[in-house]
């Protein structure tokens, strides 16, 4: 009677774990394998109950009188055991399978340049069926930046966004992407606060991909290499009652004084001595310089107190815009309106248009003439 208590509390207890994973996980693609996983541990009881020798009274009303005898269990149920042992291993290694997908939205501008190609995996050591990207191409609207195009182009990205935000929470997502800096930012601040857990980022003189070393796979030696990291250093802040400001960051390139002539207002330089292509190389770096930018923009307000829009215009790689978007869309409320620009080396002025990423005006596209005044 004992076994029997024991095998009908694990069915119940299967049960029970089987409710509470699927209502507390957010990730529909682990319901399949749970549910094997479920089945198997029910067909596992059933066959269990059967190895049991159990002999039930029975007490039979007739018109002859009552009838006593007793039943006895069937054979052990060597076919229930296979089966629902079958089931929970291969529901434990779908379920595994499924936890190390890697989910990548790749936002493609003026080049196409898929992270998914045979040579960007082996590159990468990523196990081709574990990759699962996701392409948001923008080379349509990234060569002719306008009212129609960026309102179509804006779109796209709110909706791949919104489905790539979602995946945060349950699967591995990483970013990359090639499109101009203004969409990378803007999509980030589309993120909901959620958090980017891996990057790539496109190394021009192999034409292949990198990521972004997480701190947690350091080797002594990559250790080292962090520690000598870059530092993100700004310029004097004078202060002062302008209305805009521009913040020019320089991380893979320098912004020259000759390209910001188009604004009249004060200009704060932020970046790195010596910018380069792939400065960025790890996670904690990112994190970093995506901090001390935030930080900036917020001591601003306290520098300037008639502060009601600050310019960005960047020399970075796609993470770091991807990730500092983030960042501002999480903080949207404590922050002043920002307008990423974007550079175009044969334009006039030099940055041709620029993007709102905070406040009530976000998504308006501006194109450019003469941007800010005193």
């Amino acid at each position: 009677m004992l076994s029997l208590v024991i095998t009908i509390a694990m069915l119940l207890l299967a049960i029970l774990i089987w409710i509470i994973v699927i209502n507390t996980s957010k990730s529909k693609q682990t319901a399949l394998p749970l549910l094997l996983i479920h089945e198997g541990f029910g067909l596992l009881g059933s066959g269990i109950l059967d190895c049991f020798d159990f002999n039930i009274s029975l007490n039979i009303n007739t018109k002859f009188g009552i009838a006593s005898g007793y039943a006895k269990s069937p054979d052990t149920n060597y076919v229930l055991l296979g089966c629902g042992t079958v089931l929970i291993i291969f529901g434990i290694i779908l379920w595994r399978s499924i936890g190390t997908r890697i989910y990548v939205l790749n936002m493609l501008g003026k080049v196409k340049h898929e992270i998914s190609d045979i040579r960007s995996v082996n590159a990468l050591k990523i196990k081709d069926y574990q990759l699962k990207e996701t392409i948001l191409d923008l080379r349509w609207a990234a060569n002719d930046v306008n009212p129609r195009t960026w309102e179509k182009a804006k779109a796209q990205i709110e909706e791949y966004v919104s489905e790539f935000s979602a995946r945060s929470d349950a699967s591995t997502v990483c970013f990359t992407g090639m499109a101009p800096i203004p969409f990378e930012v803007y999509a980030g601040s589309c993120m909901n606060g959620n958090t980017t857990k891996r990057f790539f980022e496109y190394k021009r003189s192999e034409d292949t991909y990198y990521e972004l070393i997480h701190k947690c796979n350091f080797s002594p030696i990559e250790w080292i290499k962090n520690k000598k990291m870059p530092a993100l250093t700004e310029g004097a802040l004078a202060g002062g009652d302008s209305a805009e400001v521009v913040i020019a960051v320089s991380i893979t390139q320098t912004v020259q004084d000759s390209d910001l002539t188009q604004f009249n207002c004060p200009t704060i330089r932020f970046g790195i001595n010596n910018p380069k292509d792939n400065a960025i190389t790890t996670i904690m770096q990112l994190k970093d310089y995506v901090d001390k930018t935030n930080e900036l923009i917020i001591k601003l307000k306290n520098v300037y107190p008639k502060l009601s829009r600050i310019h960005l215009v960047c020399a970075v790689p796609s993470c770091y815009a991807f990730d500092l978007g983030g960042k501002l869309g999480h903080l949207d409320n404590r922050l002043p309106e920002i307008m990423v620009h974007h550079y175009v080396s044969t334009a006039t002025p030099k940055y041709k248009y620029g993007i709102i990423v905070t406040g009530e005006n976000k998504g308006n596209l501006l194109i450019n003439d003469n941007v800010a005044k005193q």
